[in-house]
């Protein structure tokens, strides 16, 4: 026989004999890994945030989002009072770039700014009407000099191109008070703004800018009372108004154009809506505090769940989310007509801890968390503004 041939059988062989042991390597590889997998599965199934049902999408969806969380507890917390004195606050906005500076809008005394931290405070009222009462303020999120103030009694809204120093009226069309107002992340001079009509104080609509509030168009109509409007951070053509007297939720796909309910999950007075919070980490993820309680959506508003029963008390007054963490979310609990404590949840709202009582018997109206390690945040109450810092351990 020819040596070449009895080569060329051998090397078949062997060939044959390697792809052979490829493919008992491959199976065996799969076989290990598969308890591994069905493993982590269980695990994951140990978990039920904000009350969906284990084996739903909106479980899955929430799971995907959970994952990494930071758990935060706190002690040795501290309450000061910032005043300003000799005024009442109605409303109060951070600087999101700068924290340290605070814009405080009041009752009958104009708009004022503390660049550092609340510890001193300075007049706004380069162009605003004296004694004006400022009900809302707005900070450009990606333009932190470009501010809007909602202005009771004086038919306006006035915007300030210079961080304060100097302010020019805008005119939204049929406005006496000012309920709500949220600029555009992306597009600062893209503005909306929730406002009341001149004697019908149960009836307001909703109009947006895009020319910085020079002029207006109606993009909801007449008797829809917004008290809360946000904007997607990651999709700006995404709205979201919640409206009082049991209006519910309502969700824009097209920065405006059209709107549709999002209430599966809401009844009664849990249609009232004060306050929404959005994840800026994972805009699916929703919060409202409404007449009925805490209610959390994890797929955009289209199903919302009562996470109230994880707190002591049903009613929250205020609520924001912790900057550039996600899942961390701050409430004020009302007990007795006063807010009782101030809880934190770094898991979406399925699990909740004590940050600190509340001193004197305050109502706290607004709440805006600076950081969380270790913890500074503002709120709110009873016409003042005070700082409540905590150690993270």
């Amino acid at each position: 026989m020819c040596p070449q041939r009895q080569f060329r059988g051998l090397y078949i062989v062997l060939a044959f004999f390697f792809i052979f042991l490829l493919l008992l390597v491959g199976f065996a590889a799969r076989v290990t890994a598969s308890p591994k997998v069905a493993s982590a599965n269980q695990n994951n199934e140990t978990s039920h945030p904000i009350g969906v049902p284990v084996g739903s999408a909106l479980y899955t969806t929430t799971q995907q989002v959970l994952m990494p969380l930071v758990f935060h507890n706190y002690s040795a917390p501290t309450w000061v009072l910032l005043g300003p004195s000799g005024v009442g606050v109605e409303t109060l906005a951070l600087d999101k770039v700068s924290p340290n500076i605070i814009y405080a809008g009041t009752f009958n005394a104009g708009a004022l700014r503390s660049p550092d931290g609340g510890q001193t405070w300075e007049t706004m009222d380069n162009g605003l009407p004296g004694n004006v009462s400022v009900q809302h303020f707005a900070v450009a999120p990606t333009l932190p000099t470009l501010l809007y103030a909602g202005v009771r009694d004086q038919y306006k809204i006035y915007r300030s191109d210079n961080g304060g120093a100097s302010w020019q009226a805008m005119t939204p069309p049929y406005v006496y008070w000012v309920d709500a107002i949220a600029v555009n992340p992306v597009i600062p001079t893209i503005v909306y703004a929730g406002i009341g009509i001149v004697d019908t104080p149960y009836g307001g609509h909703v109009v947006r800018s895009t020319d910085g509030g020079n002029t207006w168009t109606q993009i909801l109509p007449y008797y829809t009372v917004a008290r809360s409007i946000v904007v997607d951070p990651q999709n700006h053509q995404i709205l979201y108004v919640g409206r009082a007297f049991q209006g519910g939720m309502l969700k824009s796909y097209d920065g405006g154009n059209s709107w549709q309910p999002i209430n599966n999950g809401l009844t009664g007075n849990e249609l009232t809506i004060y306050q929404i919070v959005l994840d800026p980490n994972n805009p699916q993820m929703l919060f409202i505090v409404t007449g009925g309680g805490l209610f959390g959506s994890v797929d955009g508003g289209e199903n919302w769940s009562n996470i109230s029963a994880a707190l002591p008390t049903s009613i929250v007054s205020a609520a924001d989310y912790a900057p550039g963490t996600p899942g961390v979310l701050f409430v004020s609990s009302v007990a007795g007509g006063v807010s009782s404590a101030i809880y934190s949840s770094s898991d979406y709202g399925n699990t909740w801890s004590k940050v600190s009582d509340v001193p004197n018997n305050l109502y706290i109206e607004k709440l805006a968390v600076v950081t969380i390690s270790p913890l500074s945040l503002y709120v709110v109450g009873n016409n003042t503004i005070w700082r409540l810092s905590a150690v993270s351990d």
